[in-house]
């Protein structure tokens, strides 16, 4: 039943996205059990993927234990080991709107669980702004060091001559 009610939760949140233009898809098995990835258009037809992790309460918090904590270690260690940051979405029940917040930005107990807070989280519009911005970023540092690159081939021409 569990696994219906997950499944049913995703496709409202894919639901949700696509009324505000973002595509999300939600096919259940990912290699690292992301629950789907959002899709955020950058420019054209160039898309930034960002692993999902969907979770819902009847309350304002909730707390990372047990299965929950050993999966969001699995993602932490992507986040460490390869730079690939997984997005929760969290949706208070009887609330129409989804928040989000990146797996490094989640604040923690005093025992060091990692806890969503639906109020602290942010909305989907926050985190498509960032995921923009870093994207130009890292295009911009791309483009710096191959105009560095550049430039140091032409002066060891130069001098060759």
């Amino acid at each position: 039943m569990k696994n219906r009610r997950r499944a049913r939760f995703q496709r409202i949140l894919g639901q949700w996205l696509e009324e505000k233009g973002i595509w999300f898809d939600n096919k259940g098995a990912h290699s690292v059990g992301h629950d789907g990835h959002l899709y955020i258009q950058l420019e054209g037809t160039l898309y930034a993927a960002v692993p999902v992790e969907v979770k819902t309460s009847t309350h304002e918090e909730i707390v990372l234990y047990a299965r929950d904590f050993e999966q969001y270690q699995n993602y932490y260690n992507l986040w460490i080991g390869k730079k690939i940051r997984t997005l929760y979405a969290f949706r208070k029940m009887g609330e129409e709107e989804w928040r989000f917040e990146f797996i490094d930005k989640l604040k923690r107990t005093d025992s060091g669980h990692p806890k969503l807070e639906y109020n602290r989280m942010r909305p989907i519009d926050a985190i498509v702004k960032e995921v923009r911005a870093f994207a130009t970023a890292a295009k911009e540092v791309g483009r710096n060091k191959k105009e560095s690159k550049t430039g140091d081939s032409k002066k060891r021409r130069g001098k060759q001559n």
